[in-house]
């Protein structure tokens, strides 16, 4: 009898300890335990002791990124050709073995700050074919991998001193591949610019803009310059009249004393 409750309670207790540990796990790294997506294949290559599981979803009509029902241990994920619009911070968090993305054929829109944050191993993601007008370097805030590529073809890019501005901001960490045109203001450019490549137009992007500061500061001067003037004159002419009321005022007097 005391054998088998004291096997009882070590039973207990070790059972405490594991679901401690990974309740514990689960709140400190944000571990996902999903086996498999609705609609998708789950592919494990390697051997046991370092298996790499591949995450197969194209066409699975997903609205979002189903993070989890992903297996942690992810490391390439497909999700092409669905109904995604956007990317979130929770878009693929607790993936941190994530190395790469495949988003191509998708309406995604907008990409929340630090959607990327927390993916240590990220290589390539794959945003080809989607809505994509703008991005600034806020998805890459907190971003650990050590360099990425982004693939981008097929997007309405809108190239102006704001996109240029974003790829110098994340350049060395983030390289766009395939970045092309499909509207944007260059002066000197316009209507030219659409469906050419963003770095056959990126120097006449900097040098519109170096001109565009150029002029600035140059209307500047010369509008100082003219304010100067217009007060310079504005004073000489009131002294001129004052100068002119007192030689009047003179006179008047000298000729009453005349008088």
């Amino acid at each position: 009898m005391i054998s088998r409750m004291s096997f009882n309670k070590n039973w207990f207790w070790a059972l405490s300890i594991l679901l401690t540990s990974c309740i514990v796990t689960q709140v400190s790294s944000d571990v996902t335990f999903g086996s498999q997506p609705e609609k998708c294949q789950v592919k494990s290559v390697g051997d046991i002791m370092d298996q790499e599981e591949k995450i197969d979803c194209e066409g699975a009509m997903y609205s979002e990124i189903p993070y989890t029902s992903i297996p942690c241990n992810a490391k390439r994920i497909n999700f092409a050709n669905n109904n995604i619009t956007k990317l979130t911070r929770n878009s693929f968090r607790g993936l941190q073995q994530l190395e790469e993305i495949v988003l191509s054929g998708n309406m995604i829109s907008y990409i929340e700050a630090e959607t990327f944050a927390g993916l240590p191993n990220l290589q390539t993601v794959n945003l080809v074919d989607n809505l994509l007008t703008e991005i600034d370097e806020r998805p890459f805030w907190r971003a650990q991998f050590e360099s990425m590529m982004l693939m981008v073809d097929g997007n309405p890019w809108y190239c102006d001193e704001d996109l240029k501005e974003t790829v110098e901001a994340i350049e060395g960490k983030v390289t766009f591949i395939g970045l092309t045109c499909r509207g944007g203001f260059i002066r000197g450019i316009r209507g030219t610019i659409v469906g050419r490549e963003f770095e056959d137009i990126r120097d006449r992007i900097e040098n519109d803009f170096e001109s565009w500061e150029i002029a600035l500061i140059v209307s500047g001067c010369f509008a100082a310059v003219v304010l100067v003037a217009l007060i310079g004159y504005t004073v000489y002419v009131c002294k001129y009249k004052n100068e002119g009321e007192e030689a009047d005022l003179v006179q008047r007097e000298f000729g009453l004393q005349g008088e």
